[in-house]
Formats: C-alpha cells, structure tokens, sequence
C-alpha cells in the first residue's frame, strides 16, 4: 500500500464535499414570506375599495377644474366671492363629523 503524504489528509480535509447538505431555510424566511403576503392582500383590497372613490374624484377634480376656469374670466371680487363659497361647500363635505 501507498503511504499517504501528510498535506494528502490535510487537503481531503479542507475541500471534501459535505455530505448532506441542504440549502438552509429559516423560520425567518417563511415569516418575512408571510408578511409579504399579507401586505399584498392588504393592497390589493384597499385597491378595490378605493377604485370608485378615484372615479369619483375624478368627476370632481372637472368640475373644480371647470369653476377654477369660470373664475378667472371674471372680476377679483367676482372670483373671491366665490371661490369662498366653493371652498366652505368642500370644508363642510370634508368636516369630522
């Protein structure tokens, strides 16, 4: 028999393939994986509710637009008065009730 060199053991030892290795999977992974979930979930419903709310902005943000337009074809005093009365109209829809 062939003796082995004593730098022969060492490198067998440094670069021999590990047996039964698996790539490794933590608890921190599937949580990280859960809470992604979740947030989509969360997104996703909080698209379909805002989804009429957004159309109806919409609608809303023409009809501004068209005062806005209305207004500055008029006089300063014309046009403040009532942009007033526009704005208290949207605070009083906006209150906390």
């Amino acid at each position: 028999m062939a003796e082995k060199s004593p730098g022969e053991e060492l490198w067998k030892r440094t670069y021999e393939p590990i047996s039964g290795w698996k790539p490794a999977r933590s608890e921190s992974t599937s949580v990280v994986g859960g809470a992604f979930n979740e947030v989509y979930k969360a997104k996703e419903s909080l698209t379909k509710l805002l989804e009429p709310l957004s159309e109806d902005a919409k609608d809303k943000i023409k009809e501004v637009a068209r005062i806005v337009e209305d207004l500055a074809g008029r006089s300063s005093r014309e046009a403040r008065s009532l942009l007033a009365k526009t704005l208290e109209t949207i605070a009083d829809k906006i209150k906390p009730g």
